[in-house]
């Protein structure tokens, strides 16, 4: 079952989330995994390392780039 984050717009027409960041090289997952959200589809997914640089969303089948997808914020 995949669930949907709502996308928010800021002034310049740019989407974000609330309390997410973007996954750069620093992102870490941990023990237990880090969810991230598709910026294509809005979708969340669990992802248990950062060691590739892109990655295809399991929900809209698009390959994404690692830098522009969102990570939740615990």
């Amino acid at each position: 079952m995949f669930t949907k984050e709502p996308a928010l717009k800021d002034k310049d027409g740019r989407f974000y989330y609330l309390n997410c960041k973007k996954v750069d090289r620093y992102t870490r997952s941990g023990f237990n995994g880090r969810d991230i959200i598709c910026p294509m589809c809005d979708t969340v997914q669990t992802v248990y390392h950062f060691s590739w640089s892109s990655l295809t969303c399991q929900y809209c089948e698009l390959s994404i780039n690692k830098t522009a997808w969102w990570t939740k914020c615990n």
